[in-house]
């Protein structure tokens, strides 16, 4: 079941829950409460494991891009006779002169599409 779907039962349950209320006995009440909550923890566990499998999904996903960048500045530098090629959030400071970023890019695009 979707997510959305165990939403929504959800929010209906609870108003339905409180429509009922006044005219339901103590154990009727108690009852219909557990449902509730039993109901209520299962759509928290479902939305953390879909939170979970999301994260490893994205993870996955942006350690194959870095490989994939990190063979493109490899092959890049290599040919280009570059001693060193540093990320920016490496540096503490550096001129805009020695940045190859575009170049880079325009590689990355160049092997993406082979």
């Amino acid at each position: 079941m979707a997510t959305n779907d165990k939403a929504s039962e959800i929010n209906e349950l609870k108003k339905d829950l409180e429509k009922r209320l006044m005219v339901l006995n103590a154990d009727e009440k108690t009852k219909a409460r557990e449902d509730f909550e039993r109901k209520n923890r299962d759509g928290l566990r479902l939305k953390e494991d879909l939170e979970r499998e999301l994260q490893k999904e994205e993870q996955k996903v942006l350690g194959d891009v870095n490989q994939f960048l990190s063979k493109v500045v490899i092959d890049y530098g290599k040919a280009n006779g570059y001693d060193l090629i540093l990320d920016a959030s490496s540096a503490l400071y550096f001129s805009d002169a020695p940045d190859i970023t575009d170049r880079i890019i325009t590689e990355a695009d160049k092997a993406y599409k082979k």
